[in-house]
């Protein structure tokens, strides 16, 4: 019964397939749909770094501040989704909270949790009577699925950084954010505690597009930090105009061969090519018909897919052949569990 279960629920994942990579935003590639399907005899199968693009870009946004409300329209107007950090306790001093954010969510922005009241850990504040990190974080997903009505909570950003958040994080989210500065290389990395390009308060565009330039050039994905956006009369901490924002990511834009993506799109296919490239790696013989298993963990986001290569031959989910795509892949569904591939 178990076995004819998940045969159903492979079939499915296959065919939603061009639904879903479209939902997730998976990048375009700037290379054309002119590439042969491989037509050898074996497998070597390889996942895409970045879905085919040669670095990836996040940028986030921490607390819901009020300047952020305030400047929500230009950010938008990028297209680029992008992913907020909730603290929901603003929603009761901030008039416009809960507008701002599902607009957000309904533009395709990621709302993540970055707790109820970001206490220092330990501490309670905000009224509350007692610290409880677990009850603090289940209170902000409540809001985010709540009232500002997200299909889920996927990843957590620590307040203040404070790793010791960690321990009520995991059980709840399959990635968290961290502060230390840095860039995410295509394999390895500690999902937990994610680095950042910290933005500090004055930067202007040109040190963002540096630092672009730079996890280009090492072929490395980027998470931007924002607090508070310019002009404002809430310029609460480490503020830059939003003008240079909107200037960097329109010139990241512009490259063309760099994903820009929310956290839990771009760590889900970070995460998900890791898996399924250890999976890969147990097979006794590489050349021969074979079926690769693997779970995701919990709290991963439905639909996501990989693209990957072979060398040649067939592959297959839930007993239907894989199509191959000009643009040089095959897109595999991650809640399938499985790939097979024949000669």
């Amino acid at each position: 019964m178990r076995r004819h279960i998940r045969a159903i629920l492979a079939a499915a994942a296959i065919l939603a397939i061009p639904m879903a990579a479209q939902a997730n935003d998976l990048p375009i590639l700037p290379q054309a749909a002119d590439q042969p399907r491989p037509a050898g005899t074996r497998a070597k199968l390889r996942v895409l770094d970045w879905a085919g693009m040669r670095a990836a870009v996040s940028y986030t946004f921490d607390d819901a501040q009020p300047s952020q409300s305030e400047h929500l329209d230009e950010l938008l107007a990028t297209g680029a989704p992008m992913t907020e950090y909730i603290v929901s306790s603003a929603m009761q001093t901030a008039p416009d909270f809960v507008s701002s954010w599902r607009k957000a969510g309904k533009a395709g922005w990621e709302l993540g949790n970055h707790t109820g009241h970001h206490c220092p850990f330990g501490q309670a504040c905000g009224g509350l009577a007692r610290f409880d990190a677990a009850s603090d974080i289940d209170a902000a997903e409540r809001v985010i699925t709540g009232t500002l009505k997200a299909p889920g909570v996927w990843t957590l950003a620590y307040p203040f950084g404070d790793t010791r958040w960690r321990e009520a994080t995991e059980p709840r989210v399959f990635l968290a954010r961290g502060v230390q500065p840095g860039s995410v290389a295509p394999h390895g990395g500690d999902r937990y505690n994610l680095p950042v390009f910290p933005v500090a308060q004055g930067q202007v565009a040109r040190d963002f597009d540096q630092g672009v330039d730079s996890a280009r050039a090492q072929r490395h994905w980027l998470i931007f930090m924002f607090h508070s956006l310019r002009p404002t009369k809430a310029d609460w901490f480490a503020g830059v105009e939003t003008s240079d924002v909107v200037a960097n990511v329109r010139r990241t834009q512009g490259l063309r061969d760099v994903w820009i993506g929310t956290l839990a799109d771009v760590g889900a296919y970070w995460l998900g090519q890791q898996i399924v490239e250890a999976a890969v790696a147990k097979a006794a013989n590489p050349d021969t018909p074979q079926t690769w298993r693997w779970a995701v963990p919990a709290h991963f986001p439905p639909g996501r897919m990989l693209r990957v290569r072979v060398d040649g031959g067939t592959l297959s989910q839930g007993g239907q052949d894989l199509p191959w795509d000009a643009h040089g892949f095959y897109t595999v569904a991650l809640d399938a569990g499985e790939l097979s591939w024949r000669p």
